[in-house]
Protein backbone atom coordinates (compact mmCIF):
# COMPACT_ATOMS: atom_id res chain seq x y z
CA UNK A 1 0.00 0.00 0.00
CA UNK A 2 2.75 2.42 0.88
CA UNK A 3 4.78 1.64 -2.23
CA UNK A 4 1.76 2.36 -4.42
CA UNK A 5 1.03 5.46 -2.33
CA UNK A 6 -2.37 4.27 -1.10
CA UNK A 7 -3.72 4.58 -4.63
CA UNK A 8 -6.18 1.66 -4.51
CA UNK A 9 -9.66 2.12 -3.18
CA UNK A 10 -9.82 1.24 0.51
CA UNK A 11 -6.07 1.47 1.12
CA UNK A 12 -6.35 4.34 3.60
CA UNK A 13 -9.13 2.66 5.56
CA UNK A 14 -7.26 -0.64 5.59
CA UNK A 15 -4.06 1.04 6.79
CA UNK A 16 -5.99 2.85 9.52
CA UNK A 17 -7.45 -0.46 10.70
CA UNK A 18 -3.95 -1.94 10.87
CA UNK A 19 -2.84 0.98 13.02
CA UNK A 20 -5.82 0.58 15.34
CA UNK A 21 -5.23 -3.16 15.67
CA UNK A 22 -1.60 -2.63 16.59
CA UNK A 23 -0.20 -0.69 19.51
CA UNK A 24 1.00 2.07 17.17
CA UNK A 25 -1.19 4.80 18.60
CA UNK A 26 -0.28 3.92 22.18
CA UNK A 27 3.42 3.73 21.32
CA UNK A 28 3.30 7.10 19.60
CA UNK A 29 1.55 8.66 22.59
CA UNK A 30 4.12 7.13 24.95
CA UNK A 31 7.03 8.44 22.89
CA UNK A 32 5.48 11.90 22.60
CA UNK A 33 5.13 12.04 26.39
CA UNK A 34 8.74 11.02 26.90
CA UNK A 35 10.01 13.63 24.43
CA UNK A 36 7.86 16.33 26.03
CA UNK A 37 9.05 15.38 29.52
CA UNK A 38 12.65 15.68 28.35
CA UNK A 39 11.89 18.99 26.65
CA UNK A 40 10.42 20.33 29.89
CA UNK A 41 13.50 19.18 31.82
CA UNK A 42 15.71 21.08 29.41
CA UNK A 43 13.45 24.15 29.32
CA UNK A 44 13.49 24.31 33.11
CA UNK A 45 17.23 24.92 32.92
CA UNK A 46 16.47 28.34 31.43
CA UNK A 47 15.99 31.39 33.60
CA UNK A 48 12.37 31.86 34.73
CA UNK A 49 10.51 34.01 32.22
CA UNK A 50 7.19 34.27 30.42
CA UNK A 51 8.88 32.79 27.37
CA UNK A 52 10.07 29.74 29.31
CA UNK A 53 6.56 29.24 30.68
CA UNK A 54 5.15 29.52 27.16
CA UNK A 55 7.49 26.78 25.94
CA UNK A 56 6.32 24.50 28.74
CA UNK A 57 2.69 25.24 27.90
CA UNK A 58 3.46 24.44 24.27
CA UNK A 59 4.53 20.92 25.21
CA UNK A 60 1.22 20.48 27.04
CA UNK A 61 -0.67 21.64 23.96
CA UNK A 62 1.22 19.19 21.75
CA UNK A 63 0.23 16.29 24.02
CA UNK A 64 -3.42 17.25 24.30
CA UNK A 65 -4.23 18.11 20.70
CA UNK A 66 -6.50 15.87 18.64
CA UNK A 67 -4.75 16.24 15.28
Amino acid sequence: MIMRRFSSKGDVDRAWQYVLQSDGVQQTTYLARRYCEEAIRQINRLQPSPERDALIRLTEIVLSRDK
